[in-house]
């Protein structure tokens, strides 16, 4: 199961960046895999990966 959360957790980070990225918060990466879709939809799935991650914490 910790792979699991694991696996959430570096997904979630990795739609932050993405956001971060797109928001000029931090530096243009060159080659970064952008995620499908737009920053809207990214904080969405921001949203529900938190709350995934959070509800497999509670009950781990």
């Amino acid at each position: 199961m910790n792979k699991i959360l694991n696996c959430l957790e570096q997904r979630l980070k990795w739609y932050k960046k993405a956001i971060a990225l797109k928001e000029d918060e931090i530096p243009f990466e060159n080659n970064f895999d952008w995620p499908y879709g737009n920053v809207e939809n990214w904080r969405g799935v921001e949203r529900e990966l938190k709350n995934t991650i959070d509800m497999m914490k509670h009950y781990l």
